[in-house]
């Protein structure tokens, strides 16, 4: 990780100045966090460090949905399947049944 922090720092040549603003950043960060409020892990998150680790380790076959915490979104022309269709391309980890609530949500548009 240093490495590649000083990497970044030789091809962006900051001043003093803007590396002083760029070292505030994360110094406010931290001043926040107590034993109860851990906002280092919500930078991480807003940086979107946290999705490309969990992408990185979690690798998906091709066709298969994006990690991600906001989704998966509705594609359009997807195949519709059975209810109970077992819709795992890699076949790996445990099925995991969805069944219905009473709730109904709206299908998108599209």
């Amino acid at each position: 990780m240093t490495r590649h922090l000083h990497a970044a720092v030789k091809e962006i040549e900051p001043t003093q100045k803007e590396w002083m603003q760029a070292i505030e950043f994360p110094t406010k960060t931290g001043l926040m966090c107590d034993d109860w409020r851990q906002d280092y892990m919500l930078l991480s998150d807003i940086l979107g460090v946290s999705m490309l680790v969990d992408a990185i380790n979690s690798r998906r076959p091709v066709g298969a949905s994006e990690n991600t915490a906001l989704g998966p979104f509705h594609i359009g022309g997807t195949p519709e399947y059975e209810m109970g269709t077992n819709i795992c391309l890699d076949g790996k980890g445990e099925d995991l049944g969805v069944r219905e609530t009473g709730y109904k949500a709206s299908r998108p548009s599209g």
